[in-house]
């Protein structure tokens, strides 16, 4: 999942997670979840970080200039928590 640096200009109709996402994705489950509208919005609306993958460890991407004290910690951490619920990947290893 890759958020573009700028969006290509807004046309009638166009979905804004296209617009401003590119996704590569291989595992048809989670292909299946981009495709959720829930799931766009929260993307959209920066609810949830956008993401790499590399075998089963997934990795959110944060850009910040802000000190990464314990709230922010506490506050990324929560969005990275609701990405993998949204994508059907446990928070834990075994937790199917």
């Amino acid at each position: 999942m890759h958020r573009r640096r700028s969006a290509p200009g807004e046309r009638d109709g166009e979905d804004e997670f296209r617009r401003w996402f590119r996704c590569i994705v291989e595992e048809p489950a989670v292909a299946g979840r981009l495709r959720e509208p829930a799931v766009r919005a929260a993307f959209v609306s920066g609810q949830v970080p956008t993401w790499t993958s590399t075998g089963e460890e997934l990795y959110a991407v944060v850009t910040t200039r802000r000190v990464l004290g314990p709230r922010l910690a506490r506050r990324l951490t929560g969005q990275t928590l609701a990405l993998t619920r949204m994508l059907g990947i446990p928070s834990v290893p075994g937790d199917r």
